[in-house]
């Protein structure tokens, strides 16, 4: 998995990193909100996102509508110091998933964040083709006789995939996905 944070002072990235890092999940993190539109960011490519919002400062508002107006249906978690139900009502009707009040448990917010992206897949086991089956805990596909282990990068490249079933999935996708970005050769995908 691939999650996008943008932290603009809250100070609570390099935490949050150091718990996903150990988790082996990636996380990509971005201290200013602007950044996004000015390097345009491809936000397909990641499979949530984190916004930290504080009182003076809402420009998760407007990530929000810009992902509405694109179509960028993925799971956001809001994080911050404004406890108002006015920010909530913002955040809830333009899309976002859920809201955490600050100080936060990094636990709690993984939980949060798996729940999430778990929507997007409709179940933990996905039925390929000819009773292949794909486990995205276990991260194993069973063929009907025996579990075949997947490396990180063919679990990442599944994963992918799977959570895109009938839509065009490009190799600018992959490369953002599994490569953040760095350009690779056809080749490398194809026997990664």
């Amino acid at each position: 998995m691939k999650f996008l944070l943008i932290d603009i002072g809250l100070d609570i990235s390099s935490e949050i990193y150091e718990y996903f890092e150990y988790k082996q999940v990636d996380v990509k993190i971005i201290q200013d909100y602007e950044y996004i539109f000015s390097k345009r960011i491809d936000l397909f490519g990641y499979d949530a996102l984190i916004l930290t919002i504080t009182e003076n400062n809402h420009a998760a508002l407007d990530l929000l509508e810009y992902m509405q107006l694109a179509n960028i249906k993925k799971p956001v978690i809001g994080i911050g110091t404004d406890n108002s139900i006015e920010l909530l009502g913002k955040l809830f009707g333009k899309g976002a998933e859920d809201y955490m009040l600050m100080p936060i448990r990094i636990k709690e917010l993984e939980l949060r964040m798996m729940r999430s992206v778990r929507r997007i897949m409709s179940a933990d086991d996905n039925h390929l083709i000819n009773d292949i089956i794909y486990s995205y805990t276990d991260k194993t596909i069973f063929d009907g006789k025996h579990f075949i282990d997947l490396t990180r990068k063919q679990h990442q490249l599944l994963y992918l995939l799977v959570t895109h079933k009938n839509q065009l999935v490009t190799y600018d996708m992959i490369y953002d996905y599994l490569y953040d970005g760095q350009s690779q050769t056809n080749n490398t995908i194809a026997t990664g």
